[in-house]
């Protein structure tokens, strides 16, 4: 069932990657090597992970190979969404050979925008 999705998916993906702009393909590159890699940790090494189960330290060294890199792949992957929508300066709109109207935001959404650039640059 889950490889009847991901091929659905995936089709959908390659028709949008056709018809939209570089900017997006761009962002699908990115989008796609984070799947690939947490696709990698959760299939290849759990797989490995399961047919080496006689010896002790290889499991535990390879359930803590798994599990890190699921959790590290995912962060990255939620950082890189954070920042395309809340830290990066307004762009164009995805679609090919158009330029959307200006998008009005919320003051909330200002407010979360300016304490999150304020945080950063008080780390810096």
């Amino acid at each position: 069932m889950s490889a009847l999705a991901a091929s659905a998916a995936l089709i959908l993906l390659a028709i949008a990657y056709v018809a939209w702009s570089a900017l997006f393909r761009g962002v699908t590159h990115r989008v796609v090597l984070l799947i690939a890699l947490l696709v990698f940790f959760g299939v290849a090494v759990d797989t490995t992970h399961v047919a080496l189960t006689d010896s002790s330290a290889m499991n535990r060294a390879l359930a803590v190979i798994e599990d890190d890199g699921e959790m590290i792949v995912v962060s990255v992957l939620c950082w890189y969404a954070l920042r395309l929508v809340v830290l990066a300066p307004p762009r164009p709109c995805f679609a090919r050979d158009r330029v959307c109207p200006p998008t009005r935001r919320s003051r909330a959404g200002l407010l979360v925008v300016q304490f999150t650039r304020w945080a950063i640059m008080r780390d810096a």
